[in-house]
Protein backbone atom coordinates (compact mmCIF):
# COMPACT_ATOMS: atom_id res chain seq x y z
CA UNK A 1 0.00 0.00 0.00
CA UNK A 2 1.50 3.68 -1.14
CA UNK A 3 2.65 6.06 1.83
CA UNK A 4 -0.14 8.58 0.60
CA UNK A 5 -2.84 5.80 0.24
CA UNK A 6 -2.07 4.29 4.43
CA UNK A 7 -2.00 7.73 5.72
CA UNK A 8 -5.16 8.33 3.89
CA UNK A 9 -6.37 5.62 5.38
CA UNK A 10 -5.06 6.24 8.85
CA UNK A 11 -6.43 9.71 8.30
CA UNK A 12 -10.47 8.46 7.76
CA UNK A 13 -10.12 6.42 10.91
CA UNK A 14 -9.00 9.08 12.78
CA UNK A 15 -11.79 11.50 11.95
CA UNK A 16 -14.50 9.25 11.59
CA UNK A 17 -13.43 8.85 15.69
CA UNK A 18 -13.27 12.58 16.28
CA UNK A 19 -16.58 13.39 14.47
CA UNK A 20 -18.66 11.30 16.81
CA UNK A 21 -18.20 10.25 20.55
CA UNK A 22 -17.64 6.71 20.12
CA UNK A 23 -16.85 4.52 22.79
CA UNK A 24 -13.95 1.76 22.01
CA UNK A 25 -13.50 -1.67 22.73
CA UNK A 26 -11.02 -3.73 24.66
CA UNK A 27 -8.99 -5.67 22.97
CA UNK A 28 -9.40 -9.76 22.66
CA UNK A 29 -7.24 -12.28 22.22
CA UNK A 30 -8.47 -15.33 19.55
CA UNK A 31 -6.75 -17.81 21.95
CA UNK A 32 -9.27 -16.56 25.31
CA UNK A 33 -8.78 -19.81 27.10
CA UNK A 34 -4.63 -19.17 26.78
CA UNK A 35 -4.96 -16.27 29.18
CA UNK A 36 -7.55 -17.49 31.69
CA UNK A 37 -6.59 -14.39 34.28
CA UNK A 38 -7.47 -11.69 30.74
CA UNK A 39 -10.54 -13.52 30.14
CA UNK A 40 -12.76 -14.01 33.72
CA UNK A 41 -10.77 -13.27 36.85
CA UNK A 42 -12.15 -16.21 38.28
CA UNK A 43 -10.06 -18.60 36.02
CA UNK A 44 -6.96 -16.74 38.35
CA UNK A 45 -4.61 -19.67 39.16
CA UNK A 46 -7.22 -22.22 37.24
CA UNK A 47 -4.20 -24.51 36.67
CA UNK A 48 -2.71 -26.22 39.85
CA UNK A 49 0.96 -24.89 41.11
CA UNK A 50 2.64 -21.79 39.45
CA UNK A 51 1.72 -20.68 35.89
CA UNK A 52 3.38 -18.36 33.73
CA UNK A 53 2.12 -17.28 30.30
CA UNK A 54 2.91 -14.98 27.02
CA UNK A 55 0.68 -14.24 24.48
CA UNK A 56 1.48 -12.34 21.48
CA UNK A 57 -1.19 -11.07 18.54
CA UNK A 58 -0.39 -9.13 15.39
CA UNK A 59 -2.62 -8.10 13.16
CA UNK A 60 -3.83 -6.38 9.59
CA UNK A 61 -0.10 -6.86 8.18
CA UNK A 62 -1.06 -6.10 4.62
CA UNK A 63 -1.54 -2.63 5.90
CA UNK A 64 1.69 -2.05 5.99
CA UNK A 65 2.79 -4.60 3.13
CA UNK A 66 4.33 -7.11 5.67
CA UNK A 67 4.78 -5.46 9.27
CA UNK A 68 2.49 -4.53 11.32
CA UNK A 69 1.61 -1.69 13.54
CA UNK A 70 -1.69 -3.47 15.18
CA UNK A 71 -0.30 -5.58 17.95
CA UNK A 72 -1.06 -7.24 21.31
CA UNK A 73 0.74 -8.86 23.76
CA UNK A 74 0.33 -9.63 27.30
CA UNK A 75 2.80 -11.88 30.24
CA UNK A 76 1.38 -12.96 33.39
CA UNK A 77 1.60 -15.43 36.55
CA UNK A 78 -0.73 -17.03 38.54
CA UNK A 79 -0.31 -19.11 41.90
CA UNK A 80 -2.52 -21.52 43.47
CA UNK A 81 -2.96 -21.80 47.39
CA UNK A 82 -5.13 -24.39 47.85
CA UNK A 83 -5.14 -24.53 51.21
CA UNK A 84 -6.44 -21.10 51.39
CA UNK A 85 -9.09 -22.03 48.40
CA UNK A 86 -7.79 -19.26 46.92
CA UNK A 87 -5.65 -18.09 43.51
CA UNK A 88 -3.29 -14.84 43.21
CA UNK A 89 -1.86 -13.52 40.10
CA UNK A 90 0.01 -10.60 38.15
CA UNK A 91 -0.52 -9.86 34.52
CA UNK A 92 0.69 -6.52 32.06
CA UNK A 93 -0.75 -5.97 28.60
CA UNK A 94 -0.21 -3.75 25.69
CA UNK A 95 -2.24 -2.99 22.65
CA UNK A 96 -0.50 -0.66 20.12
CA UNK A 97 -2.83 0.44 17.44
CA UNK A 98 -1.08 1.90 14.24
CA UNK A 99 2.44 3.93 14.14
CA UNK A 100 2.40 4.51 17.37
CA UNK A 101 -0.39 6.47 17.35
CA UNK A 102 -2.64 5.34 20.31
CA UNK A 103 -1.12 2.58 22.79
CA UNK A 104 -2.89 1.22 25.82
CA UNK A 105 -0.98 -0.45 28.32
CA UNK A 106 -2.48 -2.37 32.25
CA UNK A 107 -0.88 -3.88 34.93
CA UNK A 108 -3.17 -5.74 36.65
CA UNK A 109 -3.56 -8.43 39.88
CA UNK A 110 -6.13 -10.51 40.19
CA UNK A 111 -7.97 -12.75 43.10
CA UNK A 112 -9.86 -15.84 42.76
CA UNK A 113 -11.71 -17.42 45.48
CA UNK A 114 -13.65 -21.26 45.08
CA UNK A 115 -15.99 -21.66 47.46
CA UNK A 116 -17.05 -25.13 46.46
CA UNK A 117 -14.18 -26.21 46.35
CA UNK A 118 -13.23 -30.13 46.58
CA UNK A 119 -16.66 -30.68 48.30
CA UNK A 120 -16.74 -28.22 50.80
CA UNK A 121 -20.53 -27.34 50.68
CA UNK A 122 -21.66 -29.81 48.09
CA UNK A 123 -19.66 -32.70 46.11
CA UNK A 124 -16.26 -33.26 45.02
CA UNK A 125 -17.63 -32.79 41.07
CA UNK A 126 -18.68 -29.20 41.58
CA UNK A 127 -16.36 -25.98 41.87
CA UNK A 128 -17.12 -22.33 42.16
CA UNK A 129 -14.96 -19.71 41.94
CA UNK A 130 -15.23 -16.17 42.39
CA UNK A 131 -13.02 -13.12 40.72
CA UNK A 132 -11.74 -9.83 41.47
CA UNK A 133 -9.04 -8.01 38.98
CA UNK A 134 -7.73 -4.18 39.95
CA UNK A 135 -6.26 -2.66 37.00
CA UNK A 136 -4.51 0.81 36.37
CA UNK A 137 -4.60 1.51 32.51
CA UNK A 138 -2.67 4.04 30.86
CA UNK A 139 -3.97 5.23 27.23
CA UNK A 140 -1.31 7.66 25.04
CA UNK A 141 -1.86 8.76 21.65
CA UNK A 142 1.06 10.62 19.61
CA UNK A 143 -0.29 13.59 17.68
CA UNK A 144 3.12 14.10 16.15
CA UNK A 145 1.85 11.02 14.08
CA UNK A 146 -1.03 11.68 12.92
CA UNK A 147 -1.64 13.08 9.48
CA UNK A 148 -5.22 14.08 8.15
CA UNK A 149 -7.02 14.69 4.96
CA UNK A 150 -6.08 18.22 4.45
CA UNK A 151 -2.37 17.52 4.86
CA UNK A 152 -2.13 15.30 1.46
CA UNK A 153 -1.51 15.61 -2.34
CA UNK A 154 -2.09 13.33 -4.68
CA UNK A 155 0.98 13.80 -6.15
CA UNK A 156 3.59 15.37 -3.63
CA UNK A 157 1.80 13.17 -0.47
CA UNK A 158 1.85 14.90 2.79
CA UNK A 159 2.47 18.73 2.25
CA UNK A 160 1.36 21.67 4.58
CA UNK A 161 0.00 21.40 7.92
CA UNK A 162 -3.36 20.37 9.43
CA UNK A 163 -5.83 22.81 9.70
CA UNK A 164 -6.92 21.10 13.12
CA UNK A 165 -5.33 22.63 16.34
CA UNK A 166 -3.55 20.39 18.22
CA UNK A 167 -3.55 19.40 21.88
CA UNK A 168 -1.55 21.21 24.37
CA UNK A 169 0.96 18.19 24.71
CA UNK A 170 1.99 16.74 21.55
CA UNK A 171 1.88 13.18 23.12
CA UNK A 172 -1.78 13.36 24.93
CA UNK A 173 -2.19 10.44 27.60
CA UNK A 174 -4.38 9.95 30.64
CA UNK A 175 -4.45 6.80 33.23
CA UNK A 176 -7.18 5.42 35.77
CA UNK A 177 -7.94 2.56 37.94
CA UNK A 178 -10.35 0.04 37.02
CA UNK A 179 -12.23 -3.22 38.32
CA UNK A 180 -13.24 -6.31 37.14
CA UNK A 181 -15.61 -9.42 38.13
CA UNK A 182 -16.45 -12.94 37.41
CA UNK A 183 -17.88 -15.83 38.41
CA UNK A 184 -16.76 -19.76 37.08
CA UNK A 185 -19.47 -22.63 37.87
CA UNK A 186 -16.93 -26.23 37.49
CA UNK A 187 -18.34 -29.78 36.63
CA UNK A 188 -16.73 -32.74 36.24
CA UNK A 189 -17.35 -32.50 31.99
CA UNK A 190 -18.74 -28.60 31.52
CA UNK A 191 -17.90 -25.42 32.65
CA UNK A 192 -19.67 -22.16 32.53
CA UNK A 193 -18.18 -18.38 33.33
CA UNK A 194 -19.95 -14.82 33.19
CA UNK A 195 -17.55 -11.85 33.83
CA UNK A 196 -17.95 -8.01 33.96
CA UNK A 197 -14.87 -5.78 32.70
CA UNK A 198 -14.52 -1.68 33.39
CA UNK A 199 -17.43 -1.34 36.75
CA UNK A 200 -15.90 1.42 37.43
CA UNK A 201 -17.18 2.83 34.34
CA UNK A 202 -14.68 5.35 34.10
CA UNK A 203 -14.31 8.84 31.76
CA UNK A 204 -12.14 8.63 28.99
CA UNK A 205 -11.14 11.33 26.49
CA UNK A 206 -8.31 11.97 24.04
CA UNK A 207 -9.87 15.40 22.65
CA UNK A 208 -13.94 16.55 22.86
CA UNK A 209 -15.61 15.35 25.66
CA UNK A 210 -15.59 12.91 27.83
CA UNK A 211 -17.30 9.37 27.47
CA UNK A 212 -17.80 6.52 30.06
CA UNK A 213 -16.17 3.26 29.43
CA UNK A 214 -19.09 0.99 28.90
CA UNK A 215 -19.01 -2.36 30.65
CA UNK A 216 -18.18 -5.56 28.76
CA UNK A 217 -20.10 -8.60 29.82
CA UNK A 218 -18.30 -11.87 28.83
CA UNK A 219 -19.73 -15.33 28.66
CA UNK A 220 -17.77 -18.30 27.71
CA UNK A 221 -18.62 -22.38 28.46
CA UNK A 222 -17.04 -25.52 27.43
CA UNK A 223 -18.11 -29.09 27.47
CA UNK A 224 -15.50 -31.87 27.99
CA UNK A 225 -15.79 -35.24 25.90
CA UNK A 226 -13.82 -38.21 26.19
CA UNK A 227 -13.11 -40.69 23.61
CA UNK A 228 -11.33 -43.97 24.03
CA UNK A 229 -9.08 -45.20 21.21
CA UNK A 230 -6.04 -47.50 19.98
CA UNK A 231 -4.38 -46.10 17.02
CA UNK A 232 -2.40 -49.09 16.08
CA UNK A 233 -2.09 -53.09 16.99
CA UNK A 234 -0.05 -53.52 19.41
CA UNK A 235 -0.65 -50.12 20.79
CA UNK A 236 -2.12 -49.17 24.00
CA UNK A 237 -5.37 -47.48 24.24
CA UNK A 238 -5.47 -43.35 23.92
CA UNK A 239 -7.84 -40.97 24.99
CA UNK A 240 -9.28 -37.92 22.60
CA UNK A 241 -10.59 -35.32 24.01
CA UNK A 242 -13.42 -33.13 22.65
CA UNK A 243 -14.09 -30.20 24.17
CA UNK A 244 -17.08 -27.94 22.34
CA UNK A 245 -16.95 -23.96 23.47
CA UNK A 246 -18.40 -20.48 22.83
CA UNK A 247 -17.97 -17.02 24.18
CA UNK A 248 -19.90 -14.26 23.92
CA UNK A 249 -18.97 -10.32 24.53
CA UNK A 250 -21.37 -7.27 24.64
CA UNK A 251 -20.33 -4.07 24.84
CA UNK A 252 -22.22 -0.71 25.30
CA UNK A 253 -25.85 -2.80 25.11
CA UNK A 254 -28.41 -0.41 23.88
CA UNK A 255 -31.55 0.78 24.90
CA UNK A 256 -33.29 -1.51 22.05
CA UNK A 257 -34.17 -5.11 22.18
CA UNK A 258 -31.40 -7.53 21.14
CA UNK A 259 -29.14 -4.78 20.05
CA UNK A 260 -25.40 -3.40 21.30
CA UNK A 261 -22.58 -1.46 20.21
CA UNK A 262 -20.54 -4.07 19.85
CA UNK A 263 -21.44 -7.68 20.16
CA UNK A 264 -19.64 -10.76 19.17
CA UNK A 265 -19.78 -14.77 19.10
CA UNK A 266 -17.09 -17.37 19.14
CA UNK A 267 -19.15 -20.67 18.45
CA UNK A 268 -16.42 -23.28 17.53
CA UNK A 269 -14.75 -27.04 18.93
CA UNK A 270 -11.27 -28.03 20.33
CA UNK A 271 -9.14 -31.16 20.65
CA UNK A 272 -6.58 -32.90 22.51
CA UNK A 273 -5.00 -36.60 22.53
CA UNK A 274 -0.94 -37.38 22.68
CA UNK A 275 0.10 -34.03 23.71
CA UNK A 276 -1.22 -32.45 20.09
CA UNK A 277 -3.97 -29.98 20.81
CA UNK A 278 -6.30 -27.38 18.33
CA UNK A 279 -9.30 -25.87 17.68
CA UNK A 280 -11.52 -24.40 14.80
CA UNK A 281 -13.82 -21.90 15.63
CA UNK A 282 -15.89 -18.75 13.93
CA UNK A 283 -16.57 -15.28 15.05
CA UNK A 284 -19.69 -13.57 14.37
CA UNK A 285 -22.05 -11.05 15.41
CA UNK A 286 -25.00 -13.77 15.69
CA UNK A 287 -24.60 -16.89 17.50
CA UNK A 288 -25.52 -19.01 14.12
CA UNK A 289 -22.93 -17.57 11.66
CA UNK A 290 -23.83 -17.35 7.89
CA UNK A 291 -21.79 -15.97 4.72
CA UNK A 292 -23.64 -12.78 5.48
CA UNK A 293 -22.72 -11.79 9.32
CA UNK A 294 -19.38 -14.50 10.04
CA UNK A 295 -16.57 -12.11 9.87
CA UNK A 296 -13.37 -14.60 11.07
CA UNK A 297 -12.73 -18.38 10.93
CA UNK A 298 -10.13 -19.36 13.41
CA UNK A 299 -7.53 -22.36 13.26
CA UNK A 300 -5.65 -22.81 16.30
CA UNK A 301 -2.87 -25.97 16.84
CA UNK A 302 -0.21 -26.79 19.43
CA UNK A 303 1.72 -29.24 21.37
CA UNK A 304 2.06 -29.73 25.16
CA UNK A 305 5.18 -31.33 26.89
CA UNK A 306 4.37 -33.12 29.91
CA UNK A 307 8.15 -32.92 32.53
CA UNK A 308 7.92 -34.26 36.22
CA UNK A 309 8.08 -30.87 37.38
CA UNK A 310 6.55 -28.70 34.63
CA UNK A 311 3.76 -28.71 31.37
CA UNK A 312 5.38 -26.69 28.46
CA UNK A 313 2.38 -25.76 26.20
CA UNK A 314 2.98 -23.67 22.59
CA UNK A 315 -0.16 -23.18 20.29
CA UNK A 316 -0.62 -20.22 17.19
CA UNK A 317 -3.27 -19.33 15.70
CA UNK A 318 -4.88 -17.70 12.41
CA UNK A 319 -7.79 -15.27 11.93
CA UNK A 320 -9.08 -15.83 8.95
CA UNK A 321 -10.75 -12.60 7.58
CA UNK A 322 -14.21 -14.06 5.77
CA UNK A 323 -15.91 -10.41 5.25
CA UNK A 324 -15.77 -7.90 2.25
CA UNK A 325 -12.11 -6.63 4.10
CA UNK A 326 -10.46 -9.95 3.55
CA UNK A 327 -7.99 -8.69 0.93
CA UNK A 328 -6.99 -5.42 3.05
CA UNK A 329 -5.95 -6.57 6.59
CA UNK A 330 -4.92 -10.41 5.84
CA UNK A 331 -6.51 -11.43 9.32
CA UNK A 332 -4.14 -12.39 12.38
CA UNK A 333 -1.39 -14.25 13.87
CA UNK A 334 -1.36 -15.15 17.36
CA UNK A 335 1.28 -17.31 19.57
CA UNK A 336 1.01 -18.34 22.85
CA UNK A 337 3.37 -19.73 24.91
CA UNK A 338 2.85 -21.31 29.00
CA UNK A 339 4.32 -23.06 31.46
CA UNK A 340 2.85 -24.59 34.68
CA UNK A 341 5.26 -25.63 37.50
CA UNK A 342 3.21 -28.18 38.95
CA UNK A 343 4.95 -28.66 42.14
CA UNK A 344 5.54 -25.03 42.95
CA UNK A 345 3.00 -24.73 45.92
CA UNK A 346 2.36 -22.65 48.91
CA UNK A 347 0.51 -25.36 50.26
CA UNK A 348 -0.68 -29.13 49.11
CA UNK A 349 -4.11 -29.23 47.88
CA UNK A 350 -5.84 -32.16 50.16
CA UNK A 351 -8.66 -33.70 47.77
CA UNK A 352 -9.12 -33.91 44.31
CA UNK A 353 -10.70 -30.32 42.37
CA UNK A 354 -13.31 -31.09 40.07
CA UNK A 355 -10.89 -28.72 37.29
CA UNK A 356 -8.96 -31.79 36.98
CA UNK A 357 -10.77 -32.72 33.83
CA UNK A 358 -10.70 -29.65 31.99
CA UNK A 359 -6.63 -29.49 32.91
CA UNK A 360 -6.33 -32.84 31.27
CA UNK A 361 -7.36 -30.62 27.81
CA UNK A 362 -4.09 -28.28 26.97
CA UNK A 363 -6.88 -26.20 24.83
CA UNK A 364 -9.31 -25.41 27.45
Amino acid sequence: MPKTTTSFFLACVFFCLYGCPVQAQDPIFSQFYANKMYLNPALTAYDDGTTVNLQYRDQWRQVRKGYSKFTTSAVGATTDVPCLHSGFGLMYVNNTEGEGFLEWNSVSMSYAYRALRDGVYFADDWDLSFGLKASYNWRQLNWANLVFADQLDPIYGVTTASSLSPPTSVVTGEGNFDVDGGVVATGKKWRVGVAASHLLRQKTSFYGTPQRLPVRWTAHASYIKKITYKPGAGMPETTLIVAPIMRMDVQDASASPNAASFMSWNVGCAVSTLGLFGGLWAQSRYLFPDRTNMSTAVAQIGYEIKAPDADYRFSISRDFTLNSVATAPSGAWEAAFIINFKTAYPCAPKTVSARLEHRQCPAL
